[in-house]
């Protein structure tokens, strides 16, 4: 069993827009990022062509939280938000490998925070490849037929009341392990 870590990484927002006593906090969260690695055996690679993003959104209440699953749905727990751009799911994939193995995805926490001038917000309840899917997710060869293996990576996005308007970035590490 040979183990390498990606690293997941930020990217940019644009600027951020103020509109009178109400709140525009446009958020950015990349969910990983290209990172090429190999096994002794046999060369694969892990790569992420999409991040995990909230883009811009106005906060029209007091706060609340948002989830976007692995599949790219979104969900208002609570709170009232409305969206200038498309939030989106990460979406990654595992190439050159063979079918028959284990292929396990982890995160490296359970939690996440993001720091903008001059606030904080918190990123949680992460699931890889399904709404169910947790930090962890173990796929068997009758998951991995074919390559590249695609799998989505969904998260929950907490928003204050008073948050400030501003561009919040964060970054996390995933495991992939192979096992043939």
């Amino acid at each position: 069993m040979a183990r390498k870590q990606n690293t997941i990484t930020s990217s940019k927002c644009r600027e951020p827009k103020h509109s009178g006593a109400q709140v525009m906090v446009p958020l950015t969260l990349a969910a990983a990022m290209c990172m090429p690695w190999a096994l002794p055996v046999q060369a694969m690679s892990a790569q992420c062509s999409q991040n995990l993003q909230f883009g811009r959104l106005f906060d029209c209440g007091n706060g609340g939280k948002l989830a976007i699953s692995p599949s790219g749905v979104l969900n208002t727990i609570s709170g009232c938000f409305s969206f200038i751009d498309v939030p989106k799911q990460a979406i990654c994939k595992v190439s050159s490998f063979v079918t028959t193995g284990t292929l396990k995805i982890e995160m490296s926490a359970k939690k996440m925070v993001m720091t903008g001038p001059p606030d904080t917000m918190r990123m949680s309840v992460f699931n890889i490849g399904t709404p169910l899917g947790g930090t962890q997710k173990t796929y068997t060869s009758a998951s991995l037929t074919t390559t590249p293996f695609s799998f989505g990576i969904g998260g929950r996005l907490r928003v204050t009341g008073n948050q400030a308007t501003g561009s919040y970035l964060g970054k996390m590490s995933i495991t992939v392990t192979f096992t043939n």
